[in-house]
């Protein structure tokens, strides 16, 4: 089987030897595979394994007879390891491009020509170098240049970007339940909008604001990975567990590419509902189990690719776009009131859909069959009337009107323009 392809570029040969001995038996783990398929497509050039899989045996006679040092549990022994050579390259530059290609959850280990590439989903860094002085050089090297990719401030793909003056924002991440990481931050959302030039109308950025007020207390962003959903991001954060992070995504691609942020195109993540259905939607680029997400890098690098401008004006124009479908969509099926065209009555629908959509029929149907009732209502009447019918709601379907009211006052609540 040697020569069977495990990818475009890679066979099982290429992977099943280490040092100029081979082995009839091998670990491939299929991360490796994919990472060095597209570190070849990242830097066209032919990338030359010299160390692929280890047995444990042999990494042991390696150690203890050779380099004459106790034996590691290496990730070589587990298929998930690679040394590799590219032709004009340093093994600091093929660190680099691991890191530009992949991510920085990675193992990477530089030598003068060579360097040590491991998939192990955690970031890791060492030299072969025996100058102390060297050594200590390359590390901050390495360390600097992976803080540079998670703040986003180098390059997809290895392509440098200009550099702001100003710093990233910083990121204040909030560890919750030891299950994940959450922040929020980016000023006030409308201010944030109006500042992108979208000629949003101010009916919308009203709509928006509390929206917003709800899901993100009211400012341009907010990520979660701790609670269900894995990962959510932006004002109306969006969740991975339900698709929409992915469309947020697919819409500001290149805003979320600057953090390290892509779409995989041949990969899903299968979620499964209450109901035990199974729907499958886009992964993530690099990231085969999505609770691998939960990690402090990965909110950090969402947070940062949600605040970019493309993104934000993205978010928007989704967030605009599933309210008009909404309306449409109310207006056909169950009727519709004039007093839902105010920024608080769309605000109001949109979060009701968004919180509860099981219950908007029958709150929307028995909020206009009252309104009918009392024809004299004005926008204030009839909204206190819906809103009395979505905490009834919660009461009735899960004795907890309090969840209700506490996100509706949010939206009633707060003067427009403020």
């Amino acid at each position: 089987m040697r020569s069977q392809r495990l990818s475009r570029n890679f066979t099982v040969g290429e992977l099943a030897r280490s040092g100029g001995h081979t082995f009839d038996r091998a670990r491939i783990d299929p991360e490796l595979v994919r990472f060095l398929q597209q570190l070849r497509d990242h830097t066209g050039k032919p990338v030359q394994v010299t160390s692929g899989y280890r047995p444990y045996g042999y990494n042991v006679d390696l150690y203890t007879k050779t380099y004459n040092k106790p034996p590691t549990l290496s990730r070589h022994s587990s298929g998930q390891a690679a040394d590799v050579r590219i032709a004009g390259m340093t093994g600091m530059a093929i660190a680099k491009a691991a890191m530009d290609t992949y991510g920085t959850d990675i193992g990477v280990g530089v030598a003068d020509s060579y360097a040590h590439i491991d998939v192990r989903g955690t970031w890791a860094r060492w030299t072969y170098y025996t100058d102390k002085a060297r050594n200590e050089q390359a590390i901050a090297e390495l360390d600097g240049y992976r803080k540079q990719r998670v703040a986003g401030r180098a390059g997809p793909a290895g392509k440098s970007t200009p550099v702001p003056d100003a710093p990233p924002p910083a990121v204040r991440l909030r560890r919750v339940k030891d299950r994940g990481y959450a922040a929020y931050g980016g000023g006030k959302l409308s201010d944030a909008l109006r500042r992108l030039g979208l000629g949003i109308t101010e009916r919308d950025l009203d709509t928006l604001q509390r929206i917003a007020d709800v899901e993100s207390s009211g400012l341009a962003n907010a990520v979660n990975s701790w609670d269900s959903a894995i990962m959510s991001a932006a004002f109306k954060q969006w969740t991975l567990r339900w698709g929409e992070l992915q469309d947020l995504i697919s819409r500001a691609p290149e805003a979320f590419a600057r953090h390290g942020i892509r779409l995989d195109p041949s990969r899903t993540y299968s979620f499964r509902s209450k109901g035990g259905k199974a729907r499958d939607f886009r992964a993530i680029d690099g990231v085969p189990d999505p609770q691998a997400l939960r990690s402090e890098d990965w909110a950090r690098r969402f947070y940062l690719a949600a605040l970019e401008p493309e993104a934000l004006a993205a978010a928007a124009q989704k967030a605009l776009e599933d309210i008009a479908g909404l309306e449409r969509r109310v207006r056909k099926d169950y009727g519709w009131s004039p007093h839902l065209d105010s920024p608080r009555g769309r605000a109001l629908l949109a979060e009701l859909d968004n919180n509860r959509p099981a219950y908007v029929k029958a709150v929307v149907q028995q909020t206009l069959a009252l309104g009918r009732e009392r024809p004299e209502l004005d926008e204030n009447g009839f909204l206190e009337l819906f809103v009395s019918q979505i905490v009834a709601a919660y009461e009735r379907n899960e004795k907890d009107a309090e969840k209700g009211r506490r996100w509706t006052a949010k939206i009633v609540s707060r003067t427009p323009g403020r």
